[in-house]
């Protein structure tokens, strides 16, 4: 029986998914994120700016990568 990745705790049931189909439908929803809301991309001036300072610390990719 799996364990709760967060509290450790056994889980009784779970969805199951392919890392490989996780993976995929977390970097769409980070495109449509990035390119729909988030305000750096407009507001930094070059791509290395952009992913050291604001994108390594977003919480929407956080919260995608929870599910890993």
């Amino acid at each position: 029986m799996p364990n709760c990745k967060l509290c450790g705790k056994a889980v009784t049931s779970a969805r199951v998914m392919h890392a490989e189909c996780w993976k995929r439908e977390a970097r769409e929803l980070a495109e449509i994120f990035c390119d729909r809301y988030c305000r750096w991309p407009t507001e930094c001036e070059n791509a290395d700016e952009l992913v050291n300072e604001h994108c390594d610390d977003c919480h929407m990719i956080r919260v995608l990568n929870l599910g890993l």
